[in-house]
């Protein structure tokens, strides 16, 4: 039994050693200043690991407990929402943001394909802030921000595009975003 422990010990140790060394090679390839992972099997948090730094002029390390933006992870999830919510038909891919302003010349398809013609950001500085725009700060910018093309006729990333279907889906069923994700996403999957 005490060999068994000790066996099953020694795996588990190697397994997040490699692990590490994983997430130390996946630093340095892409050249980032730090990152973070974590691996789950079903629900269990079986590893979480850093490499690098969290802050380089600080030179505070990573650590799996270190604060990060999910940035565009997040627009999988928007992704997914939009689409649980054209199969219950309470969306249409081919219908309008219905947001206000020249967003609505987009349709629900343009913001998830990043055709709307939406700039790829906001004036919201929050990449420096950590500061988001809360649900009248940019519903206003919305309805008043001009597209920089015709909806369908280019492709350009647009952050604020996504913000605007997470704005749409917060509409359409009358639940926060927030609500949303937890309910249909981080439940469901265990997350």
């Amino acid at each position: 039994m005490i060999l068994a422990v000790l066996q099953l010990a020694a795996a588990a140790a190697g397994f997040e050693a490699d692990a590490l060394r994983a997430v130390e090679a996946h630093r340095a390839a892409a050249d980032l200043p730090g990152v973070t992972a974590a691996i789950a099997v079903d629900g269990q948090l079986v590893f979480a690991g850093a490499a690098g730094m969290a802050d380089r002029q600080s030179e505070r390390v990573m650590t799996s407990d270190t604060p990060i933006y999910a940035g565009s992870v997040s627009k999988v999830f928007t992704a997914v929402l939009v689409l649980q919510a054209v199969e219950a038909d309470a969306v249409s891919l081919d219908s309008s943001a219905n947001l206000g302003g020249p967003v609505d010349q987009a349709t629900v398809f343009d913001l998830l394909t990043h055709s709307s013609g939406l700039p790829r950001e906001g004036n919201f500085n929050y990449w420096f802030t950590g500061r988001f725009p809360d649900q009248p700060e940019l519903d206003r910018y919305l309805e008043e921000q001009s597209l920089r093309f015709s909806p369908g006729a280019e492709l350009a990333y647009s952050n604020i595009g996504y913000a605007a279907l997470g704005r749409l889906l917060e509409r359409q069923s009358g639940q926060s975003y927030a609500a949303l994700l937890e309910e249909r996403i981080v439940r469901p999957l265990a997350l």
